[in-house]
């Protein structure tokens, strides 16, 4: 079985949207609706920079009343929670759609796996940054980034077996270890906004890493 198949199979338990109530809170269709635009208006505004928005400004987007808003969030947290975890879980259900075979050459599958993560992670930056706000004071939005930072490292894992089970046990781990960073979401914000490289050298820098990491400089 192909490498890409197995990945999908990992995910696929995986809810796209992490806002859908538990068995045990059960809402109407209607009441779910209302709940959803709410989280998509906050997640907007964030990926359009108001990394803070208000009340009126998140109503107003999702088209409801600043009452119809405090009903189903009556806490900011509960909102902010809510967002990110279904922001995370739309980047964790990306993991895994990378169409290539996994056990091709690696040239072929650096360049398709750079390209593919690249994309996501330059996609994914303004809500990460707001996950930044506001994970030191939610348990679950740091509970959410945790777990999208293990489906990451899963994901690598599964890309580059090839090349890692030849790794004897402690650095196959190490590898492991700086691969995951490399093609982080920390990792790429550092190039793009503290190094204030391009997206192209950004991708680059981060192929040329991974490539070395594995492959040495040759």
């Amino acid at each position: 079985m192909h490498l890409n198949r197995e990945i999908t199979t990992r995910m696929a338990s995986h809810d796209k949207r992490i806002t859908k109530p538990r068995t045990s809170e059960r809402r109407s269709p209607r009441s779910q609706r209302t709940r959803d635009a709410i989280v998509v208006a906050l997640l907007d505004l964030v990926q359009e920079g108001e990394m803070r928005p208000t009340a009126v400004e998140i109503a107003r987007r999702a088209n409801i009343s600043r009452r119809t808003l405090f009903k189903h969030f009556p806490q900011t947290e509960l909102l902010r929670a809510a967002a990110v975890e279904s922001a995370i879980g739309g980047q964790i259900s990306e993991f895994g759609r990378l169409s290539v075979e996994f056990s091709g050459p690696f040239p072929r599958r650096l360049a398709a796996f750079v390209d593919y993560r690249t994309k996501l992670l330059e996609r994914v930056t303004m809500l990460r940054r707001a996950a930044l706000v506001f994970e030191p004071f939610s348990k679950r939005i740091a509970q959410g980034v945790e777990r999208a930072i293990r489906e990451s490292r899963r994901e690598v894992a599964l890309v580059f077996a090839k090349e890692l089970t030849k790794l004897e046990p402690v650095r196959r781990r190490e590898t492991l270890a700086a691969l995951s960073a490399t093609c982080s979401w920390p990792y790429w914000n550092a190039l793009r906004q503290q190094q204030q490289l391009s997206r192209a050298a950004s991708r680059r820098t981060v192929a040329y890493v991974v490539k070395c990491l594995l492959r040495g400089r040759d």
